[in-house]
Order: structure tokens, then sequence, then C-alpha cells
């Protein structure tokens, strides 16, 4: 949220002694947790997934032609490594 420049209220949760109202909106008390459209994402990806199609700019996903790159780099890497 903060790359994308959006508004957020931060509220920290003591992971060792979790408060009621975090577990009633994440159960399985994951964090981070974010709200979108009146429901509760208790997962990274799926919020970040989410915030990339409704605010698009600026964009967070490697463009295809940098990805590319970095596949070649690491399949480099791992092949020394297996060689």
């Amino acid at each position: 949220m903060e790359e994308k420049h959006l508004p957020y209220d931060m509220r920290l949760v003591d992971l060792a002694n979790k408060p009621e109202w975090f577990l009633q909106i994440s159960p399985e008390g994951k964090v981070p947790v974010a709200k979108f459209d009146e429901k509760w994402v208790p997962d990274s990806d799926v919020i970040a997934q989410t915030l990339e199609e409704k605010y698009p700019d600026p964009p967070l996903v490697t463009p295809p032609k940098k990805a590319s790159v970095y596949v070649f780099v690491i399949t480099d890497l791992c092949l020394d490594v297996i060689n």
C-alpha cells in the first residue's frame, strides 16, 4: 500500500498474544490482513494481487521483458551450483 501511495491504517498486533478483535478478522491469526470491499483478506499474495487489480498505477509487477532476464540469471546460477 505504501508503494502504491494508498492511505491505510496500520495496527500492530502482539503475535504471541493475539487479541480477540484480531482473531475475529483473521481466525488463523495470519498477518498481514487487509480489507477489500468489506471482506478481510489474510494472505499477502492475494492482497498484492488485489492491490494490483484495483490500483494498477504504479505497477508492482515486474515487466515481462525484465522478468525473463531474471529467469535466465537464476537458471545460470542453478546450473553452476548443480555442475
